[in-house]
């Protein structure tokens, strides 16, 4: 039967919801269909019918899904948008696109999307809520022609309609937008792709709304001042990223600043702004400048990186400074401990000069001569690691390169944010 639904069809939910029927009847045993059976032919069935066509259903459900069940915030915005453009020839074309755009996305960022949308329509210089969101959406929408422009916005034309910007920046994943940005022959966004998946790493969403709005270009000015500033994006996100991670140290949440990330949102998407403007504005806002070298260092060099219970999170910010000082953007790396963590008294087991990103722990509790053999086998493919062998490490001096290595990946750390932070348009 599967083959027999048309590929425009296959994301209905009442597909959906067929093939999960057909599933679970292929596991029931031949007793149980006949009682199903017989169920069924006694079963009372009431219809609604709306002789006016499908937009009276829609008025029906604004609120309640067919089950009773209060609907989601983005089921309201679709039963309301359908109510206007349900009946017009391009229906199916409406439904399409618009499962399209929710799958695209994913359940867990329908909300959020939502937000971003009224955001960007109401240019509102502030964090709204979901029902702030919400209300403002509903008010745009009154009749098809407002209802076709929410759409369009939403999950439309493919140039106009924001969701695919919003999908890559939310999944961490760039790359699926090189035909969108329209600059595959003049400029490569695989750098931005991998800083921006460090981002992802680090869980740092709340930059998330500032990233839509660099990457929405649907305009031909738009692209042009893109490729234009894109060498200065990438060195603002790798100061924004430094700084989150400088925040990370001392406990500093990014929700301190989500509402400047906002404002500078709606003045890139607006084009109130230009770019270089927005990004050295920002940075005056977050107050950068006023980060010192000596609570960047010491910040740094206090950590106590044990993989052990709460302890971990140290960890984990360690291995996010190392990657960054030595441009090692893979992500899902592991912690390794040059000295194992079993040698709990050695006072250099937890410093930071003592952890290298790796793809795989194998190296565990192994000596350290095992372990430079092992590390060497690995260096061609592990920047971190190269950089470390390159020290001339061995079995002698092992101990006092991993000391001098936390002074120096405090020093590489703070020379990389203190020659970003010197933002001067």
């Amino acid at each position: 039967m599967d083959n027999n639904i048309a590929s425009t069809m296959k994301k209905y939910n009442e597909v959906t919801r067929y093939q999960d029927i057909v599933s679970t009847l292929k596991k029931y045993e031949e007793n149980q269909l006949e009682t199903l059976r017989k169920n069924l032919l006694n079963a009372k069935i009431v219809e609604i019918k709306f002789l006016n066509g499908e937009k009276r259903a829609h008025e029906m459900f604004v609120n309640l899904n067919t089950k009773g069940k209060p609907l989601e915030e983005i089921e309201i915005i679709k039963s309301h948008l359908f109510k206007y453009l349900i009946e017009g020839e391009n229906s199916d074309q409406y439904k399409e696109e618009w499962y399209e755009m929710l799958d695209d996305i994913g359940n867990k960022y329908h909300g959020k999307y939502l937000q971003n949308i009224s955001l960007f329509k109401s240019l509102t210089k502030k964090k709204q809520t979901a029902k702030e969101s919400l209300n403002y959406l509903l008010n745009e929408i009154n009749n098809e022609k407002t209802a076709g422009s929410v759409f369009e916005f939403m999950a439309g034309d493919e140039n106009k309609s924001i969701f695919r910007v919003y999908s890559a920046v939310k999944n961490h994943d760039l790359l699926k937008l090189k035909k969108y940005i329209g600059h595959e022959s003049e400029i490569s966004i695989d750098t931005l792709d991998q800083i921006w998946k460090m981002y992802g790493q680090i869980k740092f969403e709340q930059f998330d709304v500032v990233m839509v709005a660099l990457l929405y270009v649907p305009t031909k000015e738009k692209k042009s001042l893109f490729s234009k500033n894109y060498l200065d994006i990438v060195k603002f996100l790798k100061l924004v990223l430094l700084f989150q991670i400088h925040n990370a140290v001392h406990r500093v949440s990014p929700s301190t600043y989500t509402n400047r990330f906002e404002t500078a949102a709606v003045e890139l998407y607006s084009n109130q702004k230009k770019i270089d403007i927005v990004i050295s504005d920002l940075v005056k806002d977050l107050k950068i400048n006023e980060v010192t070298k000596d609570h960047v260092i010491s910040g740094i060099k206090s950590l106590k990186c044990s993989g052990k219970n709460k302890k971990s999170r140290d960890l984990k910010i360690a291995k996010y400074i190392i990657q960054m000082v030595d441009g090692y953007y893979a992500v899902d790396l592991k912690a390794e401990h040059i000295i194992c963590e079993k040698n709990m008294d050695d006072d250099l087991v937890y410093e930071i000069g003592n952890i290298l990103p790796v793809v795989k722990d194998r190296y565990k509790d192994k000596s350290i001569d095992k372990k430079l053999k092992m590390y060497k086998e690995d260096s061609m493919v592990n920047a971190s690691i190269k950089k470390f062998l390159d020290k001339g490490v061995t079995e002698n001096n092992y101990r006092e390169i991993i000391k001098k290595r936390t002074d120096e990946i405090a020093e590489e750390f703070w020379q990389q944010f203190e020659g970003l932070k010197k933002w001067e348009k």
